[in-house]
């Protein structure tokens, strides 16, 4: 236990220090501006995702830990708790991407203009970011902190060498780099920790198609409005696009029949770790 605890410290240090290495290099060659910029983006895109996945964390952890002997009690669990963050997130970062100048102007103001280009594409980037880090619930609910550890020591470079690569482009090519560091790595990322537990590739893309193809037309009732009521001061502009796409997305969950079931079995993993909470 002491052996899985110092790797998994490791593991997030490392993690935590090549996360941090694209701020620091974007002050050292380009500046305050630059990095405001772009740590201002950041927070707007992780400080929603991490709202979200940490009530979900420990009970994740101990939920998993539980099941670690039983295959499909585990990949029931674990996919249903995807599909949780997947709602959650995705549809999320698919309309802030859409919506993000008027979000800006209305919450930033007209100074941090110079800010949605690097928002809109951290969002996208966001869009799959907050189902990654469920893999770590994967990892240590199965004592396996020397995987996550070899994992963040291969990526670190590579991170690193985006990062500088990306530094003549400033913020906005700072922002490329996060994007295409987590895209072009992600397929890796989820066969490596999937393997030889019971849920495959083709498990976690069929539990995030629904919240994907939910996402999306959320984003399009998002650029709809904005296109609508461009004409409106930005902030009603922005307020009749936000209730938009919450009309449509309650429409979709309640009503149409796919969305129906899984809210059910959503609701239903709830109240089990609810009631389980309350025995223990």
């Amino acid at each position: 236990m002491a052996v899985f605890g110092s790797e998994l410290t490791l593991a997030n240090v490392i993690q935590y220090l090549s996360k941090q290495s694209d701020q620091i290099l974007l002050g050292w060659w380009s500046g305050a501006h630059a990095l405001g910029l772009y740590s201002t983006a950041m927070q707007m895109l992780l400080l929603p995702i991490r709202q979200m996945i940490a009530p979900l964390t420990s009970v994740a952890q101990v939920t998993l830990s539980r099941l670690q002997d039983d295959d499909a009690g585990f990949r029931r669990a674990y996919l249903l708790l995807v599909k949780i963050i997947a709602y959650a997130t995705m549809p999320l970062m698919a309309v802030l991407a859409v919506l993000a100048e008027p979000v800006v102007k209305v919450f930033l103001g007209e100074q941090w203009l110079d800010a949605i280009p690097i928002v809109v594409i951290l969002a996208c980037a966001g869009w799959i970011l907050a189902v990654n880090n469920t893999m770590g619930w994967v990892l240590m609910a199965r004592g396996q902190g020397r995987r996550m550890l070899r994992w963040n020591m291969m990526m670190a470079p590579a991170m690193l060498l985006a990062f500088v690569c990306a530094l003549p482009w400033g913020a906005v090519g700072m922002a490329w780099a996060f994007l295409l560091v987590i895209y072009a790595s992600r397929y890796f990322h989820f066969r490596y920790v999937l393997a030889g537990t019971s849920i495959t590739l083709n498990d976690l893309c069929s539990a995030l198609f629904l919240p994907a193809c939910l996402s999306l037309c959320l984003a399009l009732v998002g650029f709809i409005g904005i296109q609508v009521g461009e004409s409106l001061v930005v902030w009603l502009n922005l307020l009749v696009s936000v209730v938009a796409v919450l009309v449509v997305l309650l429409l979709c969950l309640f009503l149409v029949a796919p969305f129906k079931r899984e809210v059910a079995e959503i609701w239903q993993l709830l109240l089990s770790l609810k009631q389980r909470k309350g025995l223990s």
